[in-house]
């Protein structure tokens, strides 16, 4: 019997550390997404300003 709750716990635990690797993953991917857009935003600021200051 102890065996078998032993197997279970090593089972779950292989979940919890593929699971949270996943979620990592995750919200590693948002931020990702997060930083991009907030980059893109800021070149295209950049550009704005360098296009004004170019007709100026």
């Amino acid at each position: 019997m102890q065996h078998i709750i032993e197997g279970k716990i090593r089972l779950l635990a292989l979940f919890e550390q593929i699971y949270g690797r996943f979620a990592l993953l995750r919200v590693e991917t948002h931020l990702a997404h997060e930083i991009f857009r907030h980059l893109n935003l800021m070149l295209r600021h950049l550009a704005v300003g360098l296009g004004d200051m170019a007709h100026h």
